[in-house]
């Protein structure tokens, strides 16, 4: 956290920008929201066998609900995404005139493989840091915040219940972030290690020719490209296992709202619109959640 705060005074020639796309944000999940609830009331409605007159009007309703939170989320990403993207524009212009300022002995201690590495790959992934980072850490506070608040209304036992999973997840989680940090970085090392030796090569390429060491060269990158390939499968093999893992909680989650809240709409204590409103709230917080 310490190294990126030092963005923020670049998120701050934009503010007027994140400003709007917080506004996004909570339309966009104030709309979200009142979808399960609604949906829950039409199928309370259809339930009661009085007539699709009545339930028409809340189907029309939904529909137009679920327009105008598509419009939003648009809005939503677009607005932050471009910001990110500017964000980038700005940060490469810096680097590249910090790296003018910088002295010869730079140059003979780093490589320029590596510079070029660090100047638009990792450059990308600050960006997908200041964009859906953003993004995404936001639209998590507001929507847990909005989601547990709707579901409390409609049970507060059956809410507890549903969460009972979510600690686990919680530690699993942090774990697994941390194991997925090291491996990620352990690429950007051998992405950076390969650039470096596609660089030396191409521009030294008339000494590589003049000493015939194109077989050499050749085995060296195959090394290097072979060190990413397994750094890659790494990260992907434990990424790959936790999304399962996720797929459990939910499907946890989904046995105990199917028991205990099937139990409560047969006492009488939820209808059966809240039951079906309460599965499209879990839905919404699976996400969030990781």
């Amino acid at each position: 956290m310490r190294h990126l705060s030092r963005l923020l005074s670049y998120l701050g020639r934009y503010r007027t920008g994140i400003v709007a796309g917080v506004v996004y944000i909570l339309g966009t999940n104030l709309l979200a929201t009142a979808l399960p609830w609604l949906l829950g009331r039409i199928v309370d409605v259809i339930g009661w066998q009085v007539g699709m007159d009545y339930a028409l009007p809340l189907i029309g309703f939904f529909m137009l609900l679920v327009l105008l939170e598509g419009v939003l989320r648009f809005q939503m990403r677009r607005t932050l995404i471009s910001i990110s993207r500017y964000i980038e524009y700005d940060l490469l212009n810096d680097i590249f005139a910090h790296l003018l300022t910088l002295p010869a002995s730079y140059y003979n201690r780093v490589r320029t493989g590596e510079i070029m590495s660090r100047a638009t790959n990792d450059l990308s992934n600050v960006r997908l840091v200041l964009g859906p980072g953003i993004m995404y850490s936001l639209n998590t506070v507001v929507i847990l915040t909005f989601v547990l608040t709707m579901m409390v209304g409609i049970s507060p036992m059956l809410t507890l219940l549903t969460l009972l999973p979510m600690p686990l997840l919680s530690v699993v989680i942090f774990f697994v972030a941390k194991l997925l940090h090291k491996r990620f970085t352990a690429v950007q090392e051998r992405l950076a290690e390969l650039t470096t030796i596609v660089q030396e090569n191409i521009s030294g390429i008339r000494v590589v020719k003049a000493h015939c060491r194109e077989g050499g060269e050749t085995e060296k990158f195959l090394g290097k490209s072979d060190e990413l390939r397994h750094a890659n499968l790494a990260a992907a093999k434990l990424f790959g296992a936790f999304m399962p893992f996720m797929t459990l909680v939910a499907g946890s989650s989904s046995v105990i709202i199917l028991f205990f809240g099937g139990a409560l709409v047969i006492d009488g204590g939820i209808s059966f619109g809240d039951l079906v409103a309460f599965f499209g709230y879990l839905g919404m917080l699976i996400w969030p959640t990781m």
